[in-house]
């Protein structure tokens, strides 16, 4: 052999050598749930100009910035991991008239469920969320639990269920895991006593993405100094899902919310996760922007998907 065909062997070798290392770590940490505590943990998705999922990036593809500075990617894992998630479905006053829709996107939803995810159901209605079934891994209980939820009724505090859930899906910290909320609603809040800056933080600091069917009410005239109930329900489930890294999904037709619904786990199982560093250690007072680009040949058309800060929501 010569040493030129020598040095292009031990070149492979080596490269192959680097990628097994880094994966073998990237497996044994999150199976460990071991990696460095200072780690933050980005799930990034990636879409081509057809809204298709692009699974096949490579980590030197993925450029991280923190407040506008380049961080070094020291985590990487396209593995399709399990899913921890809650469904919360609205029941109250506001969805009566679609509440067939309502509980037909969370069937659809769920029916995307694989024996290794867990999920739970929260529904609001009465002007509060509960519990209807917890953490469980059977796809019929979760679909039973839905079949018997009561009639619509009371107030929406949309605010404080999505703050509700989240508690739960953060609590479980298990690794090898996605986790995210499913949120099914029109979008409408009435007395929520937590503030929308605030839940959000909250989510970042949890690391809990949320990603929405919107059924939002039908066009009506807003007026001149009056924002629609349609245009506050959609601008509120966008917020929340573009904020925490999520997708929302507005169907107009039966057959849009049964394309939509099952695209939503698909969403979550496609994502990839990128973790760094920081340069600047975080403290109890950071709450900082992030930004996630890639560099491959046609990226201009990709659309990429991040969660918009990490940090810390302030108690006070």
């Amino acid at each position: 052999m010569s040493h030129k065909s020598l040095r292009k062997v031990v070149l492979a070798l080596t490269v192959w050598a680097l990628a097994v290392s880094s994966d073998s770590w990237t497996r044994a940490a999150w199976a460990q749930n071991d990696a460095p505590p200072s780690i933050i943990k980005v799930n990034v998705l990636v879409l081509d100009r057809s809204n298709h999922p692009i699974r096949t990036l490579p980590q030197g593809a993925f450029r991280l910035f923190e407040d506008g500075k380049n961080q070094p990617i020291s985590f990487f894992s396209a593995e399709d991991l399990p899913l921890k998630y809650g469904v919360l479905v609205d029941n109250t006053g506001s969805i009566r008239p679609r509440i067939n829709e309502i509980r037909e996107a969370a069937r659809i939803v769920i029916g995307n469920h694989k024996p290794d995810d867990s999920a739970f159901i929260m529904s609001m209605s009465d002007g509060g969320a509960t519990v209807s079934i917890g953490w469980t891994s059977d796809k019929k209980s979760l679909i039973d639990t839905l079949d018997s939820l009561k009639a619509p009724s009371g107030s929406t505090r949309l605010l404080d269920a999505v703050y509700k859930c989240s508690e739960l899906i953060a609590e479980p910290k298990s690794a090898l895991t996605r986790r995210a909320l499913i949120l099914i609603s029109d979008g409408l809040d009435n007395g929520s006593s937590l503030k929308l800056d605030k839940l959000i933080r909250r989510l970042n600091q949890d690391d809990v993405q949320v990603f929405a069917v919107g059924l939002v009410p039908p066009l009506d005239a807003s007026g001149l100094f009056r924002v629609s109930p349609r245009e506050r329900g959609m601008g509120l489930l966008e917020r929340i899902s573009e904020e925490t890294g999520g997708r929302v999904f507005f169907p107009k037709s039966s057959d849009e919310l049964r394309l939509y619904a099952n695209h939503v786990l698909d969403s979550i199982r496609s994502e990839i996760v990128l973790g760094y560093i920081p340069t600047i250690t975080l403290d109890k007072d950071s709450y900082r922007k992030i930004s996630v680009k890639v560099e491959a040949p046609g990226a201009d058309k990709y659309q990429v998907i991040s969660r918009r800060h990490v940090g810390f929501d302030k108690k006070n």
